[in-house]
């Protein structure tokens, strides 16, 4: 079993097919504190039990869907430190979309990923060579694109579903992008711009601006400073030095919550949404006033 868990939470499973209402209640709360460690490792929770008890925690589960990911993104926040994790705000989002989604294969298929492209990287290659090796083997053989044909999709912001299809939006194949980035070490970040979302390289020496969207396509500081001036972006220098994982994650819950608002008939998934949402706004808002 997986360090991310105590000792308690594993035991107290052997008694899933226990009646007593204190039993049950234990359980649960011992499932909503560990919230995280349950949506990232619940293939090894299911893997110790017998069938029946699998079944069973699958149930537990299903009822206590929507308290997990709550629970799960407020212990996000509260682990924040300069920056939350943006692979587990990922995975937690993925789990909310689908319950039945294995963040342990999601993992799997980000590390193959990354293992392709580090086996094709030269040897101290500049900066600019990572790029196009990564971009290449993303867009090119791999055929990571945009949904041009079907943008407002939710599924094009869910990183199992942009695992599955291939396809995405600005901001969350800029994700993928980082997430692959952050396993082969290389230092890339993501840029707001107004309407879009693009990433950048930057080891202190070196900054280059790229378009995950668009293919890889790079931009130089003065391009990406004559369209923020084009858009009167109040201060332009700001958004180029990039946002943080939790203003990513924030955007990326306004975009669904748009998207369910607008372009779907669930309207339930845009209440869901809005509430969690509301827990990044109240650390944004909490930020801003230290």
């Amino acid at each position: 079993m997986s360090d991310l868990f105590d000792g308690q939470l594993p035991a107290m499973l052997k008694l899933l097919d226990d009646d007593n209402a204190e039993i049950q209640k234990l359980l649960r709360e011992n499932i909503l504190r560990q919230a995280i460690a349950v949506i990232l490792e619940k293939d090894l929770l299911l893997k110790q039990l017998e069938k029946p008890d699998a079944n069973r925690l699958r149930g537990f589960l299903r009822e206590l869907h929507i308290p997990i990911v709550t629970q799960a993104i407020k212990s996000l926040l509260d682990a924040k430190m300069d920056d939350i994790d943006l692979e587990n705000g990922a995975m937690i989002l993925s789990y909310w979309f689908d319950p039945d989604t294995s963040c342990t294969s999601q993992k799997l298929h980000l590390d193959m990923l990354a293992d392709d492209i580090d086996a094709i990287l030269p040897e101290n290659a500049a900066a600019i060579d990572v790029i196009g090796h990564m971009s290449n083997y993303l867009f090119a053989k791999k055929f990571f694109r945009g949904n041009t044909s079907d943008y407002y999709n939710p599924g094009n912001s869910i990183l199992h579903r942009i695992l599955e299809t291939g396809q995405g939006i600005p901001i969350s194949l800029s994700m993928l992008y980082m997430l692959i980035a952050r396993r082969l070490r290389v230092p890339i970040y993501g840029v707001g711009v107004p309407g879009h979302f693009i990433v950048k390289y930057d080891d202190g020496k070196e900054e280059i601006f790229f378009d995950p969207y668009n293919k890889g396509r790079v931009f130089t500081r003065a391009h990406c400073q004559d369209l923020l001036m084009q858009l009167n972006v109040e201060d332009p220098e700001a958004i180029l030095a990039g946002c943080t994982n939790l203003d990513m994650l924030a955007r990326m819950l306004r975009n669904l919550h748009m998207i369910y608002t607008s372009h779907s008939a669930e309207k339930e998934k845009a209440k869901e949404v809005k509430s969690f949402l509301s827990l990044f706004e109240a650390v944004s808002a909490r930020d801003r006033t230290r």
